[in-house]
């Protein structure tokens, strides 16, 4: 029997998470020019003055940040983080060593999505410290999403497959392909004496 379930916030903002940390490739495509750009635009201190080549990489287990924040202290868990690495062509040739520069991020799905006041509060206060870290928001727009989805369980055994072996779980059972003679062969056959006889 199908059941339906309404499309709520917390899942759009759940499925606006997943693309932008599980759609790595497409991504990683976008966003290794985008900062590059970024940088260029906003803080071209941080591009190499050599010749660099540049990776990029997502990670999607952050830990929390805290900031001072009106005499106590703003929490912010980012979704991901973003990192540009910029290292050398030729490690012999360096006239600087490799750093990375990072962009944690805020993922909001759709456009009634805001900051909260301790988000905006951390966010605010690492960009304005002196270390190569920019902090995100990045909204995800998710307009043509149904209002509720539906979903229909199914045994596998149910649907027409070819019905899968009787093996059971009961542990002190032998699996369906061995008889009870080749069970008790294949048990004393594992047992020796001390003086090496069966």
């Amino acid at each position: 029997m199908p059941a339906e379930f309404d499309i709520t916030a917390s899942l759009k903002g759940a499925l606006g998470e997943t693309l932008l940390t599980e759609h790595k490739t497409a991504i990683r495509e976008y966003f290794a020019d985008w900062y590059t750009a970024d940088l260029e635009a906003n803080n071209p201190e941080w591009i190499p003055d050599t010749a660099y080549r540049t990776s990029f990489d997502i990670d999607g287990n952050i830990v929390r940040m805290r900031r001072p924040f009106n005499g106590d202290f703003a929490t912010w868990y980012p979704d991901a983080l973003y990192s540009l690495r910029f290292e050398s062509v030729r490690r012999d040739s360096a006239s600087f060593e490799a750093y990375t520069v990072e962009y944690p991020i805020e993922v909001k799905t759709g456009q009634s999505s805001e900051l909260s006041d301790n988000q905006r509060a951390v966010m605010a206060t690492i960009e304005q410290q002196e270390i190569p870290v920019f902090p995100l928001r990045i909204r995800v727009d998710v307009a043509d999403l149904p209002d509720s989805f539906s979903i229909v369980p199914n045994r596998i055994q149910h649907i027409g497959d070819t019905p899968l072996p009787n093996y059971s779980t009961d542990s002190t059972r032998s699996p369906p392909s061995e008889t009870k003679q080749e069970v008790e062969t294949r048990s004393l056959s594992s047992f020796k004496t001390t003086d090496g006889e069966q």
